[in-house]
């Protein structure tokens, strides 16, 4: 805060009493200070703004941190969120813009840009990729690093190769001139920061998640996530807990829906981050062991309908991959 004010050089900033907060404040409402634009970017927290600053004196203001960032008519305020529930705290949802995921042309732009090049394997690597704009920043920068000795083929390749060698190419720190210096510029690390907001915040809702980086990823049985540990299953209600659980990992863009209603889908490189996460933590086979119950809650016979022999057929699979007799 203290450098902020020294930046704008605000009067009164070097009064060891001054109540800098509102020195800001006072700064920003004055329009002959000209027009400004605040961005406080993807705030995990929201609470953390609509709660007072930690004050040395019980005498001084007690408002909302948001409240020191005033409505005037020379200002703008951008606030980044994935949470569509925490945005609805702080703005209108009229006011609020959604940005879609990126598209494989948008993808394949923005891998050409960064490279400085263009290449016949960019549609293949971006697909790999699963057009996240991040990883495609990263994987850019790699092969650019790297030169002669890596090809837009030859990481496409290592992409593919096997879980490890995904999860190493996602664990890289490659540096990133348009990102936060102090910002961790891994992929890897980037995701299961968020992770474990969501396991301190709404513990239930990582476990769902833990659970399902064991399915097949484009084929998540909805079945599969309402069945209780004690075999009971939660029915159809959309209240239930599990929904809510869902309602959290869509808006961090953890899963989402398919085209089948009883179906989810996650990205493949999330699932990879998830599994690398519970194995950092030693929980691995105690979350598979928790997936295998379900699944035999599930599908208890083996027999499956047409509707389910895919999804069904694809949890057996998928977690034989990890854990082979």
């Amino acid at each position: 805060m203290q450098d902020v004010a020294d930046q704008l050089k605000i009067y009164g900033r070097k009064d060891p009493k001054a109540d800098l907060l509102q020195l800001l404040r006072n700064w920003l409402r004055d329009e002959s200070e000209g027009t400004w634009l605040v961005v406080p970017d993807n705030p995990d927290d929201v609470g953390f703004l609509l709660k007072p600053p930690a004050t040395i004196s019980e005498a001084q203001p007690t408002q909302p941190r948001i409240d020191y960032v005033p409505t005037c008519d020379h200002r703008s305020v951008i606030i980044t969120t994935r949470s569509k529930r925490k945005a609805l705290r702080l703005v209108y949802e009229s006011e609020m813009v959604d940005v879609l995921p990126m598209g494989e042309g948008e993808a394949e732009t923005l891998l050409e840009s960064k490279l400085g090049r263009s290449s016949r394997d960019t549609r293949e690597l971006v697909w790999a990729l699963d057009c996240m704009p991040l990883i495609i920043s990263q994987a850019a920068a790699y092969i650019r690093e790297l030169t002669s000795r890596c090809s837009v083929q030859q990481y496409r390749e290592e992409m593919e190769q096997s879980r490890s060698s995904r999860t190493s190419l996602l664990r890289r720190e490659v540096p990133l001139p348009s990102r936060d210096a102090e910002a961790s510029s891994s992929v890897l690390m980037t995701w299961q920061i968020s992770f474990e907001y969501i396991y301190d915040t709404r513990r239930s809702a990582a476990q769902l998640l833990s659970l399902m980086s064991f399915c097949d990823a484009l084929a998540i049985p909805e079945t599969l996530l309402r069945v209780k540990m004690d075999g009971s299953n939660e029915g159809s209600d959309r209240t239930s807990g599990s929904e809510e659980d869902m309602v959290v990992l869509r808006s961090f863009s953890f899963v989402s829906h398919t085209a089948s209603a009883q179906e989810w889908e996650m990205h493949r490189l999330v699932q990879d981050a998830t599994l690398v996460w519970l194995e950092g933590h030693g929980r691995l086979n105690e979350i598979h062991e928790r997936f295998a119950h379900r699944a035999y809650t599930s599908f208890p016979t083996g027999h499956f309908n047409r509707s389910q022999r895919g999804p069904a057929e694809s949890l057996r699979a998928n977690s034989a991959n990890f854990f082979p007799p």
